[in-house]
């Protein structure tokens, strides 16, 4: 929210999420909670903390196909799951951890295109239609295909892994981790 009594004579300005002293102040401060908050906090907010994190990756994926790209998205949780399922995938076949993420990522882009393609000259209600099918299609898939592929209900288990030198085998881990990808 901008103080009373500033205007901006640019669209950047405008459009800056970060205006004044203070701002800038309350943001470094949360960055610094959030950095040492793993050397502090007890397990449960370490989890929480990792949680949100990936949460966070997810919605901001969302908030540039919705509120840039103004195209309603009601399967994001589908796109999400692809990419995971094909990192979990990767990882199972013995993929280093940064090239199962990028796995991932083309996964889910490929499932995205897939939709994408389809959709490509519907708007507004018949878009949301057609995302709530890619999420349908995706919990089905996931629920009625063999067990040994996904994993079913319970999802595919992955041994610890290691990125960026860092081993992902303790939630600290994977809130440093997670802390990094959504800075």
């Amino acid at each position: 929210m901008d103080p009373s009594g500033i205007f901006f004579t640019s669209h950047a300005g405008d459009r800056s999420l970060i205006r004044t002293r203070a701002q800038w102040a309350c943001l470094l401060a949360l960055l610094l909670v959030l950095a040492t908050l793993p050397w502090w906090a007890s397990d449960r907010w370490v989890s929480i903390g990792y949680t949100t994190f990936i949460t966070a990756v997810a919605v901001i994926g969302l908030q540039i196909c919705t509120g840039y790209a103004g195209q309603i998205n009601l399967g994001q949780s589908a796109f999400m799951g692809v990419g995971a399922y094909g990192a979990a995938l990767a990882m199972s076949a013995g993929w280093d951890a940064l090239a199962a993420l990028l796995i991932g990522g083309a996964g889910a882009a490929l499932f995205g295109v897939m939709f994408g393609l389809t959709a490509a000259r519907i708007k507004g209600f018949y878009l949301a239609l057609t995302t709530i099918a890619a999420q349908a299609l995706f919990h089905f898939l996931v629920l009625n295909l063999p067990q040994a592929w996904l994993g079913g209900a319970g999802g595919l288990h992955v041994e610890s892994a290691t990125a960026l030198g860092i081993s992902l085998n303790n939630d600290r881990a994977i809130y440093g981790f997670s802390f990094i990808v959504l800075v």
